[in-house]
């Protein structure tokens, strides 16, 4: 079994009907933490997450909130990748 067909069923069975998912779902994936994801994010270090896209939404603070969205087969994707050396 390739690595990518493992890690989808592996993801469908920890999230029973979903192909998208959020931030937080992603980083339980990547078993990472959510301050971990920020500061990936804000370091621009966009190669060591999968594929992504986000909205923007501005508070009633004038503060910006960004909200991330994930598809299952990006994400599935990138952790059948090998690591790679820093």
């Amino acid at each position: 079994m390739d690595k990518f067909k493992f890690y989808l069923e592996y993801i469908q069975g920890k999230y029973l009907h979903k192909n998208k998912f959020n931030q937080k779902e992603v980083c339980e994936l990547l078993e990472i933490s959510v301050s971990k994801f920020n500061y990936i994010i804000n370091r621009n270090d966009l190669h060591k997450l999968p594929k992504f896209s986000y909205e923007e939404t501005i508070r009633k603070n004038g503060r910006v909130y960004k909200t991330y969205s994930f598809d299952i087969f990006d994400v599935a994707e990138f952790l059948s990748k090998p690591l790679s050396v820093e």
